[in-house]
């Protein structure tokens, strides 16, 4: 059951012009703050975590390339690879 797992996960398929999510998180913090939101209101908090999350990696990526002089890399993702 999905429920089951602590720590969230995603899978991630990387289509031609998209790139589609799914997440799973059951912490009880993420879906209390989720919990009382309307549909709208939760794709509308989702969207604007999705983009402000992706402009900080990515910021702070070309800051650590620029201040090492080498490809950033994140979670022992080697760097070269994203």
């Amino acid at each position: 059951m999905w429920y089951e797992k602590k720590s969230p996960s995603a899978n991630v398929e990387l289509g031609a012009s998209v790139v589609r999510l799914g997440i799973e998180d059951a912490r009880k913090e993420t879906r209390d703050l989720f919990e009382g939101l309307s549909s709208d209101e939760r794709r509308a908090l989702v969207v604007e975590a999705w983009t402000l999350g992706l402009r900080a990696v990515s910021e702070e990526r070309e800051d650590l390339a620029e201040y090492t002089g080498k490809p950033a890399c994140l979670s022992g993702i080697p760097p070269g690879c994203w």
